[in-house]
């Protein structure tokens, strides 16, 4: 495999999660040193980044932080610190709450919005400055397909998703003239050990409508991430890249 990454570093936050880890392996696969943004996991987050480092010879290196937070935001982003070194940053941390639409508190909404909104551009700023310095980055941001499909149950989710489509598309404007450009993936539903168990219904519905006949891979996921990254995606910015297996290709008629 191409180790086009050497010599990039990449934050990856809520990187112990199945996902971040997944986005984080796909990068030091091709050789980029990464890393670990964790709120509260530390041992996890250390044990992957011995991992990594171990399995692709690349610099792992973890770093804690609170994202509801705007002063621990900017302390990880200090002077000196490794994800102030970032020239790729994937914005993967968020809140999923789930709850009946007329059982929903503020509380859901704002920390819904302020994970997956606010704590995005936090840190879409803070590693700008630091990619404009070095002459220019990528930013890529976790979206969901439910974005643009109604779940009643996931009604914070799907707003705030739906706002960060639209902040991507108004940072890659805003950030272009300094080398970075922005773009979004937005998951289908992705497999996790147990899903076949926990929600078998759920993942048969799934299945039978998806043109690829199955959940999407963290893996398939991660490599939307690492392409949208690369130089082979130089001149796409403010892009959105579903990876669903094609379910939101089906007509709901």
């Amino acid at each position: 495999m191409d180790r086009d990454f050497e010599g990039t570093t990449v934050l990856v936050t809520g990187a112990t999660g199945g996902l971040g880890a997944e986005i984080a392996e796909g990068f030091a696969r091709r050789g980029a040193d990464v890393v670990l943004h964790h709120r509260s996991r530390e041992r996890d987050a250390e044990r992957l980044a011995e991992a990594l480092s171990t399995a692709h010879g690349i610099v792992a290196d973890t770093v804690r932080c609170d994202l509801s937070d705007e002063h621990d935001i900017e302390r990880m982003f200090r002077a000196g610190a490794p994800a102030a070194r970032a020239t790729v940053l994937v914005n993967n941390a968020g809140a999923y709450p789930v709850a009946g639409f007329l059982e929903l508190s503020a509380d859901d909404w704002v920390e819904s919005f302020r994970l997956n909104v606010i704590a995005a551009y936090l840190c879409t700023r803070h590693a700008a400055r630091a990619m404009t310095a070095a002459g220019g980055g990528a930013i890529v941001n976790i979206t969901s397909i439910s974005a643009d499909r109604a779940t009643p149950d996931q009604a914070p989710y799907g707003s705030s998703k739906a706002a960060l489509r639209s902040l991507t598309r108004t940072s890659a404007v805003a950030l272009a003239a300094h080398g970075i450009r922005v773009n979004s993936v937005s998951p289908g539903l992705a497999w996790r050990d147990g899903l076949d168990t926990a929600w078998p219904e759920g993942l048969a519905r799934w299945s039978d409508r998806a043109p690829v006949g199955r959940a999407v891979s963290p893996r398939e996921i991660a490599n939307a991430c690492v392409f949208l990254s690369s130089s082979a995606a130089s001149a796409i910015t403010g892009h959105d890249l579903v990876v669903d297996g094609g379910i939101t290709a089906v007509s709901d008629y």
